[in-house]
């Protein structure tokens, strides 16, 4: 079978990606063009330090001088990400996360700015579709086309090209798997987000998984009627929505704070948003909810335009409405 042929199953595995950037790394050119690493003599190996990393550039003198994250559909989480950032900055290596499928989507990357890079403190950096498909390209310039190996990166390279492409697309693709929509759409907000914290990832519920675009500086804690809630706005399969959650707390309560909650939110909505505020699943947890339309690029920016003026908007409902007692007896004290 072709190689360009068994790459048309076979791309959507992690674990092909590992194997061919394995075969490409062993060839010292390519090694230079992605790594920036000229070297004699070194070994690739697969899943070095008990698969901390799924790729270990090793040179003779038995140090590691480059380590490699590979992550396709999962998430990268923050544990993880420390995890590996520490390791390298105790150890000095250079390290490099390549992220392909809606991993790629997770963390924005450009020309001025790598979002990977700040999260690593700078110990590692983000290799994407563009970037790797960037790299294949000056690779292939460099490499005589006959080699085995320059078939392999230019097959990879359209192959990585068209895999791209077709995420890239998935939020205006009405057959595309929910996955796929709300991240690719969720990366064309955070576009006009960078200046936020507002992060992609995935979350499994009882009723299967679900995909969220978190405001991290939206959550508030505060206390309603002697109970501790939080309060918090995210986009939650293409949803946006303000959520309250408060464990162990009478619905009687929850009620109040929900009608009290609307009544702050709708005055205070200069956009006069079509939000929907009854939920059969979540009656209490789901406050106020509408599906924002999203099929321009204005659309994405529209929508981060709301959320960046809902975060100051959450916090002012919560100056109004929490308890005062706590403020009152400091004052009397």
């Amino acid at each position: 079978m072709p190689f360009k042929h068994f790459l048309t199953t076979s791309l959507n595995f992690e674990r092909t990606h590992q194997l061919i950037l394995q075969c490409l790394l062993n060839d010292a050119l390519f090694l230079k063009v992605m790594t920036g690493i000229s070297v004699s003599s070194y070994t690739v190996q697969l899943e070095p330090l008990g698969g901390l990393f799924d790729i270990g550039i090793y040179e003779s003198n038995e140090t590691y001088i480059c380590l490699i994250e590979i992550k396709m559909w999962s998430n990268l989480s923050n544990t993880q990400l420390e995890r590996q950032w520490k390791y390298l900055e105790n150890q000095r290596c250079a390290g490099i996360h390549i992220l392909l499928g809606t991993s790629d989507l997770q963390f924005h990357r450009d020309a001025n700015y790598d979002e990977l890079a700040e999260h690593t403190y700078e110990h590692s950096c983000k290799i994407g579709y563009n970037e790797l498909v960037a790299v294949l390209d000056k690779f292939g310039e460099m490499c005589d086309p006959s080699l085995p190996v320059a078939v392999i990166a230019c097959d990879y390279k359209n192959a990585l090209r068209k895999q791209a492409d077709s995420l890239d697309d998935a939020w205006l693709n009405p057959t595309a798997h929910r996955h796929f929509q709300s991240y690719s759409a969720y990366s064309k907000i955070k576009r006009y987000l960078l200046d936020e914290c507002f992060y992609i990832y995935s979350v499994n519920n009882a009723g299967g998984a679900s995909y969220i675009l978190n405001d991290d500086r939206s959550w508030t804690k505060f206390r309603y009627r002697g109970h501790d809630f939080e309060i918090y706005q995210e986009m939650l399969d293409l949803q946006l929505m303000i959520r309250i959650h408060g464990a162990g707390i009478p619905n009687d309560i929850k009620n109040k704070l929900k009608e009290r909650v609307i009544k702050e939110l709708t005055s205070r909505d200069k956009y006069n948003l079509p939000w929907s505020f009854e939920s059969k699943s979540s009656k209490y947890h789901k406050i106020a909810f509408f599906k924002p339309k999203l099929e321009t690029l204005e659309d994405c920016q529209y929508v981060a335009e709301i959320l960046k003026f809902l975060n100051p908007v959450i916090k002012d409902i919560v100056r109004t409405i929490k308890d005062k007692t706590l403020i009152i007896n400091n004052l009397k004290s």
